[in-house]
C-alpha cells in the first residue's frame, strides 16, 4: 500500500513538473492539409521536437505563399485559456478561411527562437521562399506575389512580465498588434505558426500597493510597518521561565526576610496570646486594697 502511495506521487510530482516546462502551440492556415502529410496529431500534450516535426512536414510541402512566424516567449497554457485573454487571436483562428489547424496547449522543452528558426530553414530551403521586412508589411505594403512567389515574414513580442495584472495586459496589446498584422492575410493562401517558449519565473497574483503621492503619515505607516516586520522576525523562541528570570537574587532574599519576620511576629502573637490573668485578680478583696487593710 505504501509502494503503491509513493509511486502515485512520484508520477504526480513527475507530472506538475512536465507541465511546468510547457508552453502552447498553435498553427492554422487557409491552404488543406496535403495528401501526402500525415494528420497533425490532436494530442495537447507533446514534445517539442514531434511538434517540429511535424509542422516541418507541412511546411515542406509549400502550402501556402504567405507565412508569418510570430514568437512570444514566457507563455503558458493558462495565459491563453480565458476567452478574453486573447480575442482576436481566437478570431484568427475561427476565421472562415482556415482549413489547417494544430493547436497544441503543452509542448514540453519549447524554445520559440529555435522552432522559428527551424520552421524558417525549413520553408526556406524547400520552397525557396524570401523573407520580407515586417515593418513594411505592417505599415501596409504588400509583397509582390508573382510565379508563386513564397514570403515569410517574422515578428517577435516581448516576453511577458510576471506581475499579472502587467502580464495580462501585455498580452492583450500583443494579440491585438497581432491581429492587425494577420487580418490582411486573406488576401492570399497563408500559414500563421505562433511559437512560444516555457514560463521561467514565478507569476505573482497581485502585487503591494505602491501608492503614486508619498505623503507623511504614509511614510510613517511604511515606517511602522516595516519595525514591527523587523521585530516579528528577531522574536526570542525561547521558553517562557528560560526568557525571564522570575526568582532573582534580590526577590529571593525579600522572600526569605518576611518568612523571618513573620516567623517572629507569629511567636510574639503566640506569648500574647498564650497569657492568662485570673478572675481573682481584678475582685476588690484580693486586690492591693485588700493587703492594705490587712
Amino acid at each position: 500500500m505504501r509502494v503503491s502511495t509513493a509511486i502515485t506521487i512520484a508520477a504526480g510530482v513527475a507530472v506538475a513538473d512536465a507541465f511546468k516546462n510547457t508552453s502552447p502551440f498553435l498553427l492554422f492556415s487557409s491552404s488543406s492539409l496535403p495528401s501526402s502529410v500525415s494528420p497533425f496529431s490532436t494530442n495537447q500534450l507533446q514534445s517539442a521536437s514531434d511538434v517540429l516535426q511535424s509542422t516541418s512536414d507541412f511546411l515542406a510541402a509549400c502550402p501556402s505563399l504567405l507565412y508569418v512566424i510570430a514568437s512570444q516567449p514566457q507563455v503558458a497554457a493558462s495565459d491563453l485559456a480565458p476567452r478574453t485573454s486573447v480575442p482576436f487571436l481566437r478570431r484568427l483562428i475561427a476565421h472562415s478561411s482556415v482549413k489547417t489547424k494544430n493547436l497544441v496547449s503543452e509542448v514540453v522543452g519549447s524554445d520559440e527562437t529555435l522552432i522559428a528558426k527551424q520552421l524558417l530553414e525549413t520553408i526556406v530551403a524547400k520552397c525557396n521562399a524570401e523573407i520580407y521586412d515586417s515593418e513594411k508589411f505592417a505599415n501596409g505594403q504588400w509583397p509582390t506575389l508573382e510565379n508563386g512567389k513564397q514570403v515569410i515574414i517574422m515578428t517577435s513580442f516581448e516576453a511577458l512580465p510576471a506581475q499579472k495584472k502587467q502580464r495580462e495586459r501585455q498580452l492583450s496589446d500583443n494579440d491585438a498588434a497581432l491581429f492587425k498584422f494577420v487580418e490582411q492575410l486573406h488576401k492570399e493562401s497563408y500559414t500563421v505558426i505562433y511559437t512560444t517558449s516555457p514560463v521561467t519565473s514565478i507569476i505573482e497574483e497581485s502585487s503591494p500597493y505602491d501608492p503614486v503621492f508619498q505623503e507623511a503619515f504614509h511614510m510613517d505607516l511604511k515606517r511602522d510597518i516595516t519595525g514591527s516586520t523587523k521585530t516579528n522576525s528577531t522574536r526570542d523562541p525561547r521558553p517562557l521561565f528560560e526568557k525571564y528570570n522570575f526568582f532573582s537574587p534580590g526577590l529571593f532574599m525579600g522572600l526569605l526576610t518576611s518568612f523571618f519576620l513573620l516567623s517572629i511576629l507569629g511567636v510574639g502573637l503566640k506569648a500574647l496570646t498564650s497569657l492568662q490573668v485570673s478572675y481573682g485578680a481584678f475582685d476588690k478583696e484580693m486586690g492591693p486594697a485588700a493587703h492594705k487593710k490587712q
